[in-house]
């Protein structure tokens, strides 16, 4: 919630034994999260020679909100503890209804600097602002595009000739569907995006059993699918 650069260096001597060491792990676990461009040279992230990070430290933040007790904290706006109350640094916080995160950091080499997640409708965005003066509006214009230009389609069959089909014995029947995927697409490429049925099989036409599958396809690209049930008779 709060800097806090000797707890850093506390919890790294009590991991690992020595701060040397906790580092070696914490670029262990970036070269694991394919973080090429990021290299530590201490605990607290404080200017260093040969410590730097690019935007795609973003991949650590999402592989740290797994943990649900991680997510808690860096969510939480204010607490009391120990006597002291605490108030999150991370003004998007209560700048954004939908933020959930993360962390602030500021160096003189660095400038302002800002990992910010927003969860909205099921779906988590994050924002990297890095060497800013003014992060937070930064990471508004940010989310403000996203918002305007991307988002998740729902992938899921029209109605239309692809939910019917002939049953063994000649019968049209409806499809139903199985559950539909979603995939995250510019908004003005979803017009693009075309359904293509496969041929279906009537091995068994009994209701519920599966009928085929409708692949989405933009251009060569198959983006998800969606399965195709036996109807009721």
């Amino acid at each position: 919630m709060v800097s806090a650069n000797d707890a850093a260096v506390t919890i790294a001597l009590d991991i690992a034994g020595s701060e040397d060491a906790f580092v070696a792990l914490m670029n262990r676990r970036a070269s694991e999260l394919g973080l090429t461009q990021t290299h530590f040279m201490n605990a607290h992230g404080l200017d260093a020679p040969g410590h730097y990070a690019s935007a795609r430290i973003c991949t650590s933040s999402q592989s740290a909100l797994r943990y649900p007790v991680f997510a808690r904290i860096v969510a939480t706006v204010n607490h009391n503890a120990g006597g002291y109350a605490l108030t999150n640094i991370n003004e998007l916080l209560t700048l954004d209804a939908h933020a959930d995160g993360v962390k602030t950091g500021t160096t003189d080499e660095a400038g302002e600097c800002l990992v910010g997640s927003v969860n909205q409708d099921g779906h988590r965005t994050i924002v990297v602002i890095l060497g800013s003066t003014q992060r937070y509006a930064d990471a508004n214009d940010l989310l403000a595009h996203y918002r305007s230009f991307y988002g998740w389609m729902t992938l899921s069959v029209p109605d239309s000739a692809l939910n019917r089909a002939r049953d063994r014995a000649g019968e049209w029947r409806f499809l139903t569907t199985g559950p539909a995927s979603t995939v995250f697409i510019p908004r003005w490429q979803r017009t693009w995006v075309q359904p293509l049925r496969e041929r279906l099989s009537d091995d068994n036409d009994q209701a519920g059993a599966p009928a085929g599958v409708v692949h989405f396809l933009q251009g060569d690209q198959d983006l998800g699918t969606q399965p195709l049930l036996w109807g009721a008779y």
